[in-house]
């Protein structure tokens, strides 16, 4: 009879965690697209964040916003991956830009040369960086919130904002072969 028991509280725990953390998927999901650049990556990185979260749901009692904390979940495991990652590069990354470039035609039109010297240009910046810029760029994130999930000052996430933009403003520069296909820079 006690095991009986256990499975229904068990469930109405599951349930507590699911109603709380259901209204908050959808942006999660949004940003984990955004760092990952795929789906079944995000889902992948989603899926853990919710795993731990579930651990350690006793936490999320105390927790004022909950949209929040999990966006600082998110960004934490993302960047745990990018280091691991960075450290096997015996593994094909099918986003590299070596592949990318393979595939890359010479009948681009000019919003997906820039869509994709974009994507290039977030490559080469530092993890800070790029995440801020992803962040309050292209999620809409307010200066404050960025903060909260970077949990940096603001005066440091400007300073990453500033860096990252100035080297995207570089690095958004058409190449030779590009050039040479008639296609004008983007200013």
């Amino acid at each position: 009879m006690m095991q009986l028991l256990d499975i229904f509280r068990s469930r109405t725990r599951q349930q507590r965690f699911e109603a709380l953390v259901q209204p908050h998927l959808e942006s999660l999901y949004k940003q984990a697209y955004r760092y990952t650049g795929n789906g079944a990556d995000a889902e992948d990185l989603i899926q853990d964040v919710l795993l731990e979260s579930f651990e350690k749901r006793d936490k999320l009692k105390g927790v004022n916003n909950v949209g929040s904390w999990l966006n600082r979940c998110l960004y934490h495991r993302f960047v745990d991956r990018y280091r691991t990652a960075k450290r096997m590069p015996e593994q094909l990354d099918v986003h590299s830009r070596e592949l990318q470039a393979q595939l890359v035609g010479a009948s681009l039109d000019e919003s997906k040369v820039f869509a994709q010297q974009l994507v290039e240009g977030l490559e080469l910046l530092s993890l800070e960086q790029k995440s801020a810029i992803k962040l309050h760029g292209l999620c809409g994130h307010s200066l404050a919130e960025v903060s909260e999930i970077m949990q940096m000052p603001v005066g440091t996430l400007k300073s990453h904002l500033h860096r990252g933009r100035k080297q995207l403003q570089k690095q958004l520069q058409l190449k030779p072969e590009m050039q040479a296909s008639g296609l004008r820079s983007r200013g």
